[in-house]
């Protein structure tokens, strides 16, 4: 190299300078640089077999983050690790999206990533469940609940959350129910179906009836049996529910209407009157009988004629036998549609 070198009289009196050639050397170190570092800091040695290695670290480049003789920055960084690990992990387009993870804004990087290397994967300081559990002690105790969603269970928050940044709250990779039919495809069939709740209206989610991480019920679901249907059905269902013959005999709601969707409206498992012959197959085992196919007129309703078109409301009445109207045999029930008609049977 060339360098300038100053000229003093005997006096230390500068008196000129003059150019000099210097040869090129190495550094001088007194071991490799891969190696000098472990001689004061052989504590790291055990990372070393760790199975996730952070590049630097692995190849023994302490200087890309370590400054070796000073800095102002703590553990000699080269610079503020703010500004450090961006330099290598540019994560600009996901600060930009709608919701960004906290530690991920202030760019607190090592608060969930160790800079030199872990047991688990993506380098983080603890397995992942632990890890989030530190900053969202209110999920900690599902991890209790007698079922658990495999993701939670199996040590896989971002399977369902993005670490970083998401446009999708709170943190999900994608918005619901896509996010769900990813690892439940089979579901979103039953949601084009020609009845069906409205999840892909956006009026209610998947999470709007499963616990995404964990519950005490099977299928995740929120509360148990009628439980569950009641948060939005309170009223005017539950109030000539649970006082009728239907609930006398423990039939849930899930035992004539299936949760995601049906050909048969309103989510019904079977036509209407084919579901309720199942229990009242006697209906139709008589010789005489009342018509209760949608084949035939129902004139009240101006429908096909089934169990409840006119005559009884599966969800209960003031009335015996879940008539919708009139007390049987009171003969105002019957009146509805034959009032001056004539039909006899």
């Amino acid at each position: 190299s060339v360098s300038g070198v100053e000229d003093t009289d005997d006096g230390g009196r500068i008196i000129g300078t003059q150019t000099k050639e210097f040869a090129e050397s190495d550094s001088m170190l007194v071991a490799p640089e891969t190696d000098l570092c472990w001689i004061c800091h052989g504590n790291l040695g055990p990372k070393r077999a760790e199975q996730h290695q952070h590049a630097p670290f692995e190849n023994g480049y302490c200087t890309n983050c370590h400054d070796p003789h000073a800095s102002d920055f703590r553990v000699l960084l080269v610079q503020d690790e703010r500004d450090l690990c961006i330099t290598c992990h540019p994560i600009g387009p996901e600060l930009a999206r709608l919701q960004v993870h906290p530690p991920v804004e202030q760019r607190y990087c090592t608060n969930c990533h160790d800079p030199h290397a872990s047991e688990w994967r993506g380098i983080l300081v603890d397995n992942q469940r632990d890890l989030c559990f530190t900053c969202h002690p209110s999920v900690a105790p599902l991890s209790l609940k007698a079922v658990q969603h495999n993701p939670f269970l199996y040590d896989n928050c971002t399977g369902c959350h993005e670490p970083h940044g998401s446009n999708f709250m709170p943190l999900l990779i994608k918005n619901e129910p896509p996010l769900c039919y990813d690892c439940h495809p089979q579901i979103r069939a039953d949601f084009t179906q020609a009845s069906s709740h409205p999840v892909n209206e956006r009026f209610l989610d998947c999470s709007g009836c499963h616990n995404p991480h964990a519950a005490d019920y099977a299928a995740l679901i929120i509360a148990e049996d009628n439980e569950l249907c009641y948060t939005c059905h309170a009223y005017p269902v539950r109030a000539t529910y649970d006082s009728s013959a239907h609930w006398t005999n423990r039939l849930v709601c899930v035992r004539c209407h299936t949760p995601h969707g049906s050909a048969f409206a309103p989510i019904l498992r079977r036509s209407n009157p084919d579901l309720c012959l199942q229990c009242h197959a006697w209906v139709e085992s008589h010789d005489n009988q009342h018509p209760v196919r949608p084949v035939n007129f129902d004139v009240n309703a101006q429908t096909g004629l089934t169990c409840s078109s006119t005559c009884h409301d599966p969800h209960g009445t003031l009335y015996n036998y879940m008539i919708r109207n009139f007390y049987y045999p009171l003969d105002g029930q019957c009146l509805q549609c034959h009032n001056g008609v004539g039909v006899t049977f």
